[in-house]
Order: structure tokens, then sequence, then C-alpha cells
């Protein structure tokens, strides 16, 4: 989900970058023609165009994340009611282990299992 998620946002700020570098290529033009009047206008737009792209790092960084650690934890509460586990600790992303029993260690089985009910696969 992580990888869909980041390569549908980051094709959209490339996107974003490409009309912005367009914008800065129209803006240096008008600027070497001593245009003042378009550029401006084009400034304001940079602007505009700049803090929409900063809008959609901060976006896709933050909210985006959390989307992923709130599906993850769901598949650990699921698989942790299936196999009547008492507790998983570390299901909000900062990996804390407070207790386990020597040689118990199921991380590859809950991630295997959270790969499989994403619908992505």
């Amino acid at each position: 989900m992580s990888k869909d998620l980041g390569k549908i946002n980051n094709d959209k700020i490339t996107k974003q970058k490409k009309k912005l570098d367009s914008l800065y290529t129209i803006y240096s033009i008008f600027k070497e023609q001593n245009n003042t009047e378009k550029t401006t206008v084009l400034e304001t737009q940079l602007r505009s165009e700049d803090q929409e792209l900063r809008k959609m790092n901060e976006y896709f960084s933050k909210e985006v994340s959390q989307q992923v650690w709130n599906r993850l934890n769901q598949y650990i509460k699921e698989y942790g009611e299936a196999n009547q586990y008492k507790i998983i600790l570390g299901t909000q992303g900062n990996g804390n282990i407070m207790f386990a029993q020597d040689g118990i260690d199921i991380t590859e089985t809950v991630l295997e299992y959270a790969n499989t009910k994403y619908e992505g696969n």
C-alpha cells in the first residue's frame, strides 16, 4: 500500500513540478524581454503554484503515511484476534516491543498477512 500510494503521489508531484518549471521558463523569457506586466502576473502565479507543491509534499508525507498506519493497525488487530494473541505491541508505527518470550518473532508472518489483505495485490 505504501509503495502504491507513493507512486501515485510521486506522479502528482512530478506533474506539479513540471508545471512550475514551465511557468518559470515562460517567466524567464518575459523577464529577458523586460515585460514587467506579464512578469508580475507570472510571479504571482509562480508563488501560488510553488505553495501548491509545498502543500502536496506535506500532505503526502503526513496524511498518506497516516493512512498506511491506520490500515496496518487494522490488519494487525484482525491478525491478533484471528490467532488469539493477547497482545501485540508496537502497532502505532514506533516499533516498540515491551516484552516477548524468547524465540517468538511474528514480524514476517504479520507482514505477509497484511500484504495479502491489501487489495493492491
